[in-house]
């Protein structure tokens, strides 16, 4: 039976896109140092919007400064840090050889090839995407010349980029196409682009809100924000007093 070719021409594209991303503006990447040149079609999306609550740095003052908020976090994530210290690698049917190449590059010391930020603390920047609403990482290659890894093409470290400098860059179907990164380091501006190849990111309830994720510390943070304004009262009246 002949099918139609409009419908073959349709099969894997998308028509509409996966969430409601009114704020985007056109990014002309830049890569490496210089333009990226390339086709495809990208978009920056803000960290806009009227119902998106605190902003990560609101969150991260609350984290340090507010002894139940830390208290919390910590009830969320220890049992999950204390888990993976038991963890290992199940293969799938005939993976033996892959799981055992996925342990010696999380857990190797570097010295013999593995990665330079240990699989630990990349769990720790990991889990901070449950109080930030989401983590992200650039993904660094190398090929060791030494260790049980040498002459492969292995992580070099999962790198975390902080979350209130990092921005989503989405294609013309609102997938997910990298980071734009900016920050300051030794009196210079850092703008950079790091495509989707190189990125990797988790997002707390991102089912709520696209890549940004939501934290799960939103709803608690009118309820800080309260406290402490209640803080401040009591200690000009004191000072009055």
């Amino acid at each position: 039976e002949k099918s139609d070719p409009k419908e073959i021409e349709a099969l894997g594209v998308a028509i509409g896109i996966d969430d409601h991303l009114p704020f985007t503006t056109p990014f002309s990447p830049t890569w490496m140092g210089t333009k990226k040149n390339s086709d495809e079609e990208l978009h920056e999306v803000l960290n806009y919007g009227v119902d998106i609550g605190p902003t990560v740095r609101q969150l991260t003052a609350m984290r340090r400064l507010d002894g139940q908020a830390r208290a919390l976090f910590s009830l969320l994530t220890l049992p999950i840090r204390g888990a993976l210290k038991d963890a290992t690698f199940v293969p799938a049917d005939g993976g033996e050889e892959e799981a055992e190449f996925i342990d010696k590059v999380f857990n190797l010391p570097p010295s013999q090839g593995g990665m330079t930020i240990t699989f630990p603390r990349f769990m720790d920047y990991l889990l901070g995407g449950l109080f930030e609403g989401f983590s992200a990482f650039e993904k660094v290659f190398w090929i060791p010349g030494y260790g049980d890894l040498k002459g492969k093409i292995v992580l070099k470290k999962l790198a975390h980029r902080p979350s209130e400098t990092v921005t989503f860059v989405a294609d013309k179907n609102g997938s997910f196409a990298g980071f734009r990164q900016r920050s300051m380091f030794a009196g210079r501006t850092i703008d950079v682009y790091i495509p989707s190849q190189y990125a990797f990111y988790f997002a707390s309830q991102e089912t709520e809100r696209r890549f940004y994720g939501v934290s799960f510390f939103q709803s608690a943070f009118p309820h800080y924000d309260a406290k402490v304004r209640l803080y401040y009262t009591a200690h000009l009246a004191a000072q009055r007093a």
